[in-house]
């Protein structure tokens, strides 16, 4: 079986050179199409929410802080492939 293979190689050699340079074409074309990154993303996925309430002091913020992050933590820790939850106050 190879050694038919390999005859018929060595008499066709012309179409095994134009099949070999046809696939390189082809492997080239698809090469060129494909989409790299120089740099990928490996950066975690994160959520900010920015909440403004200019009728509140500095010490209104303080006091409701702790209500108001426990009432947007809650649904958040409670989705799905969700690692941390975080709240920040300036």
């Amino acid at each position: 079986m190879i050694s038919r293979l390999l005859e018929l190689a060595v008499k066709a050699r012309w179409a095994v050179i134009a099949l070999v340079v046809l696939v390189a074409g082809v492997g080239a074309y698809n090469l060129m199409r494909l989409p790299i990154d120089a740099v990928p993303d490996i950066t975690n996925r994160q959520v900010q929410i920015n909440t403004l309430a200019p009728q509140f002091g500095p010490a209104d913020i303080e006091r409701l802080e702790g209500s108001s992050n426990a009432f947007l933590e809650k649904p958040f820790s409670a989705a799905q492939f969700v690692k941390a939850v975080q709240s920040l106050a300036p």
